[in-house]
């Protein structure tokens, strides 16, 4: 029986007052292709894209900011940093805006597009 709706997955030994294990985004990440395509075409397009998918999430940069119009998913150039990481591509993945007595604040995670 399959209970971990996520990733269909049988469920997972218990683990103290008998609560299961919730998958982790590492968990959620691994990919299992189709063992066979119809074209060369779509196998090298389909090893290609999960190569890409791969890459994206190897690198990540953190910054924290006062500017509110930032949001997920928008192209990042970094400038001032150290070359590798000024030649990198960025992309937000994560977006907090704080706002507290200190005054306002946002932290952005990025990762490697």
């Amino acid at each position: 029986m399959n209970c971990c709706t996520v990733t269909k997955q049988p469920c997972p030994p218990a683990v103290g007052n008998n609560r299961h294990r919730l998958p982790t985004r590492r968990d959620l990440n691994k990919r299992h292709p189709p063992s066979s395509y119809v074209t060369e075409v779509n196998a090298l397009g389909a090893a290609r894209s999960e190569w890409q998918r791969i890459q994206r999430g190897l690198a990540e940069f953190e910054l924290t900011l006062g500017r509110a119009d930032i949001s997920p998913e928008t192209p990042v150039t970094a400038q001032g940093y150290k070359p590798e990481i000024n030649a990198t591509p960025w992309i937000i993945d994560e977006v907090t805006h704080n706002f507290t007595a200190r005054g306002y604040t946002c932290s952005i995670r990025m990762e490697r597009r």
